[in-house]
């Protein structure tokens, strides 16, 4: 793979869209119309979303990143000096974009991702991002090893469809070889005569109006067209000079989208990386505050396997420092080990008709973790990061669920949901008995926070 396959590809990939259209329009057909509804859609049922989802999508591609390679970082930058309204850059150290990465960003609802191992796998989380940009841009390395991010570099922008017009309107008025605006070295398509002539036998009589119309129903944002080197900001290059696998830019589109950046920058708190194993530093640096949250672990002599994890805030150069220390146990079930769990979720995920690639799940991780300083948690249920919903107690879950589109609520009403929360309440159990019963004071405490009922349980 070289930096020109890359952008190769990417050519090839918004050119196949528009030549699906066309297609679309000389059969008389219109299903790029209902796309463009859903992602509209989409969109919607995502507001608030955009933040939590690059965090997400960071670890996944942290999971599939060797030990040796990943140097856990996950920064988040919000700079104000970017015109129009500044930018929000979003860096990690995990795996560079490969070929299929690529391919389900720039489709809707087309995820590459196993159930088993990431967080976000319905394809369409990215999407979010357009609540505050609407000209996303990705740099990505070729490899771990790449000295600069020299692979799937690309962005969007909302006139993506500008550059098609006029050699649309072209191969309408009589031209059979028009060129692809995205590479003038080849054609926009190999359609033979009697295909052309179909084509304007429909159209050809079109108002001047009628395919700027029908090109506006093409969403954009499943046509990613490259970024040139020479485009990278100096932030980007900075981030390229340390070494961050990928980097994404989303310059924002009003003062009051940047404005609403801030504030969900500055709302994450540590826990948000409590369950995220991979991530070993969380960096978030807006105009009015830097917050760097280390994530250590600590392995315990414990029968189930438990961890002492420690989240270390520093807070604007060393003006404010906060540890908070837990207990965390996690529990594989399902799996070739555990044949008549796998049977169960098994059963589970068909009789709630899970869709995509959630049929190929046969084994889940789930997590508990109590805090062992200080005051207790209002506990969460995390699907890795934390959702809307609470535990009852002051313990966090985690574990993963089924979530809404959003990922901010789970349905316990589906099976497959209800056995992975029974399976961390058996855990529970099992945790007090064998691993804090009759200790210190610590695991007395962890116990209580475990057992007692929490007033915002909302029970």
């Amino acid at each position: 793979m070289t930096p020109q396959d890359c952008q190769t590809e990417i050519i090839q990939k918004t050119t196949g869209e528009i030549q699906t259209f066309l297609d679309e329009l000389a059969n008389g057909t219109s299903n790029y119309k209902s796309l463009h509804n859903l992602t509209e859609q989409v969109e919607h049922q995502y507001h608030n979303r955009f933040l939590v989802e690059l965090i997400q999508n960071a670890h996944d591609a942290m999971n599939e990143c060797d030990d040796h390679d990943n140097k856990g970082r996950l920064k988040i930058l919000i700079v104000n000096d970017e015109a129009p309204y500044g930018s929000l850059y979003v860096a990690n150290d995990g795996q560079p974009f490969t070929r299929s990465n690529f391919e389900s960003l720039s489709k809707l609802g087309q995820s590459d991702k196993d159930p088993e191992k990431s967080i976000g796998n319905k394809g369409i989380g990215f999407r979010s991002v357009l609540e505050i940009s609407t000209a996303p841009e990705i740099y990505s390395r070729i490899s771990i090893q790449s000295k600069e991010l020299d692979g799937y570099c690309f962005k969007f922008t909302p006139d993506v469809t500008n550059y098609f017009e006029n050699p649309v309107r072209q191969l309408l008025q009589g031209s059979d070889n028009v060129s692809n605006p995205l590479d003038e070295k080849t054609s926009l398509l190999d359609w033979g005569k009697g295909r052309l002539e179909k084509f304007r036998r429909l159209h050809g009589c079109q108002d001047g109006t009628w395919l700027k119309k029908e090109l506006s129903y093409l969403s954009p944002y499943l046509l990613p067209i490259p970024i040139n080197g020479s485009d990278k900001t100096s932030i980007v290059k900075k981030f390229e000079e340390q070494g961050y696998a990928t980097v994404i830019r989303l310059p924002f589109k009003s003062e009051s989208t940047r404005a609403r950046a801030i504030k969900a920058t500055e709302s994450l708190d540590e826990n948000t990386i409590l369950f995220l194993n991979r991530v070993k530093s969380l960096s978030l640096n807006t105009v009015e505050t830097q917050r760097l949250v280390e994530r250590r672990v600590d392995q315990c002599d414990d029968p189930h396997g438990g961890q002492f994890i420690t989240l270390e805030v520093i807070e604007n150069g060393a003006e404010s420092y906060a540890k908070k220390k837990y207990m965390l146990w996690t529990v594989t079930i399902g799996g070739e080990e555990k044949p008549e769990e796998r049977e169960e979720i098994e059963k589970a995920v068909a009789e709630d008709e899970l869709p995509g690639r959630w049929p190929e799940v046969t084994k889940a991780k789930v997590s508990l973790a109590v805090r062992t300083d200080s005051e207790p948690d209002k506990g969460l249920i995390n699907i890795y990061l934390p959702t809307q919903v609470p535990t009852g107690c002051a313990a966090h879950f985690n574990g993963p669920f089924y979530g809404d589109m959003s990922r901010t609520n789970i349905d316990f009403g589906k099976k497959y949901n209800e056995l992975i929360l029974k399976r961390i309440g058996r855990m529970a159990v099992e945790v007090i008995l064998e691993s804090l019963a009759g200790k210190d004071v610590e695991a007395a405490r962890a116990i209580i926070d475990i057992l007692s009922p929490s007033s915002d349980s909302g029970q």
